[in-house]
């Protein structure tokens, strides 16, 4: 589900669609909490 928003925002960026704060703010926090939940299943 990750792999496909990824995806997803990377066709976007590619396609010269902007992407505002907000979005920039929300993707550091979700990439935040992955990378303390994959730290801490380990």
């Amino acid at each position: 589900m990750a792999q496909d928003w990824a995806v997803q925002n990377n066709v976007r960026i590619i396609a010269g669609i902007e992407v505002t704060q907000h979005e920039a703010i929300t993707t550091n926090v979700f990439v935040f909490w992955l990378v303390i939940f994959l730290a801490v299943s380990e």
